[in-house]
């Protein structure tokens, strides 16, 4: 009876991230010895410190690189994961945030491209990563050969572990494939004085994002070119526009 006898006490390693908490281990005898039996001894106070963290985790570096995405490619995209199981749902939601959001796409699933992705993890998938696809929409207009988006993320969750965190944005530089040029076909005539006249066609290789004035300049004592001035925009940059060519008839042998 006068032997200490030694209780282990050790906390159970649940994956949930909690804040510590202190526990009691109430100390009770049974026996047949009608003075130890239902005696209770002193409490013994447990502090159970967590070792895990509520965090989101990203591909992407930890949320401190960026995302490079190119026009009229497939999307790329990174991984996100939660790093403890939650008590609650958690839903991890991502948004384009940028000067123009029509140049960059996110979504869940490589077929469903929209502004806004919402991630649900619950307590039961938790480990279970999700993907974010980005895309680079493939207008048509010339831009920098480079630009710069980004992605804001934030957490929704009943969880007090979760809903308490702030997550870093996310940097998607977009590969632009278009190139403003005037295009002009065929890029050779042939005209004759007195004969009939030739044309060739013109238009911009790109959508502008004003009006393109393209102007033919010539020796106006040998050539004859209508109309002088041609006129593009936004919505008619794409069709080509024929322009006749003729041969002034000066009287002049050369």
């Amino acid at each position: 009876w006068d032997v200490s006898v030694s209780v282990s006490v050790s906390a159970v390693d649940d994956m949930v991230a909690e804040e510590a908490k202190l526990w009691r281990v109430h100390v009770l005898s049974v026996s047949g010895d009608a003075f130890y039996d239902e005696l209770r001894g002193p409490n013994v106070s447990v502090l159970v410190v967590d070792n895990d963290v509520a965090g989101v985790l990203s591909g992407v570096s930890q949320w401190n690189d960026s995302v490079g995405v190119s026009e009229g490619m497939g999307p790329v995209w990174y991984g996100v994961s939660l790093s403890s199981k939650p008590t609650s749902d958690v839903t991890v939601n991502v948004a384009v945030m940028s000067v123009s959001s029509s140049d960059v796409w996110v979504s869940e699933s490589p077929l469903s491209p929209s502004l806004l992705l919402s991630l649900v993890f619950k307590p039961l998938d938790w480990d279970v990563d999700r993907r974010v696809y980005v895309w680079a929409v493939n207008d048509s207009e010339t831009e920098a050969l480079y630009e710069m988006h980004w992605l804001q993320s934030w957490v929704e969750s009943n969880d007090v572990m979760y809903a308490s965190l702030e997550l870093p944005m996310v940097q998607v530089v977009v590969s632009d494939d278009d190139e403003a040029a005037v295009l002009v076909s065929p890029q050779q005539l042939v005209v004759s004085e007195g004969g009939v006249s030739e044309s060739f066609s013109v238009r911009l290789s790109s959508s502008p994002t004003m009006v393109v004035r393209v102007m033919s300049l010539f020796d106006t004592s040998e050539i004859v070119v209508d109309p002088l001035v041609v006129e593009f925009n936004a919505s008619n940059w794409d069709v080509s526009v024929s322009v006749s060519v003729s041969a002034v008839d000066d009287m002049v042998a050369e």
